[in-house]
């Protein structure tokens, strides 16, 4: 992928992202979330669905070797039920270069087919040039 060339305002391919119960717990597990409330309500921690955002996001990108996931910022609006399935919108916002690192500002939203947010922010990865 030619960095240079994402300009702000391109948008990534939307992906359709199931919460499927067994990928929301191999999550849970591999964080060691035990909290007993994802189980009773059904609902999808909140941190699972930036997760799977950013997973969607840093696929897209084909990393380097040396890339690093610098931040990010989040809203959450309304909780995910497991067994849903949203849409994965990334936009860029930034891609400016300095020091030897290309810095990729990219915006998030995570919604369902009604347009209703979930989940939208900004992450920050940096690429050496």
């Amino acid at each position: 992928m030619d960095y240079a060339q994402l300009k702000p305002g391109h948008r990534f391919e939307a992906i359709r992202i199931h919460f499927g119960r067994d990928e929301v717990d191999a999550y849970r597990q591999a964080v060691e979330d035990t909290s007993p409330l994802y189980d009773q309500e059904n609902i999808v921690p909140a941190m699972t669905v930036a997760a799977f955002a950013l997973r969607e996001l840093l696929a897209q990108l084909e990393l380097l070797p040396g890339t690093v996931h610098a931040g990010q910022e989040l809203s959450f609006h309304h909780p995910v039920q497991v067994g849903q399935e949203l849409s994965f919108e990334g936009t860029v916002a930034q891609n400016a270069t300095r020091g030897g690192w290309r810095f990729l500002a990219v915006d998030l939203r995570i919604a369902d087919d009604d347009a209703t947010v979930a989940l939208d922010g900004r992450s920050m990865v940096m690429f050496p040039l």
